[in-house]
């Protein structure tokens, strides 16, 4: 009977044991749950916050890839722009040029028109000299007679 009332407090102190063992074990277990769905948790957020920066970054690149492309565009049309100018500034200075034949032609004529009036008044004067020489000589003649 001693036998088995020792056996007895050997099994209710193992009993005791175990379930205190089983029940730190439990409550280790527990808090190593806890930590590890914080963990989860806190992980789960890094993944999410991480994400959402490359959506933003993605976001942000794509505004940049626009900006880029407009700008492109704006430099083409400064281009196109630029060259028209420069087209409509070769077609200026060609009409400056033919502007300026055009006048020195028409200086020309003026000083040929010039020449052409000056000889019609040296005609004209020697015409003259030569009408009042004919009626001096008629006179002179009419005078002999």
């Amino acid at each position: 009977m001693v036998f088995l009332q020792r056996l007895g407090t050997f099994i209710f102190c193992f009993s005791s044991c175990f379930l205190f063992s089983l029940s730190a074990e439990t409550q280790s277990q527990k808090i190593d749950d806890e930590k590890w769905e914080e963990k989860r948790e806190e992980w789960w957020w890094q993944q999410k916050r991480d994400q959402e920066k490359k959506e933003e970054i993605k976001r942000v690149q794509k505004q940049v890839d626009e900006a880029r492309q407009e700008d492109q565009r704006i430099q083409e049309k400064v281009d196109e722009l630029h060259r028209e100018e420069l087209k409509v500034q070769a077609n200026v200075d060609a009409s400056q040029r033919q502007q300026k034949r055009v006048q020195q032609r028409m200086d020309a004529a003026n000083r040929q028109q010039q020449r052409v009036v000056n000889q019609m008044f040296q005609n004209k004067r020697l015409d003259d000299r030569l009408y009042e020489q004919r009626r001096e000589d008629r006179r002179r003649a009419d005078s002999k007679r």
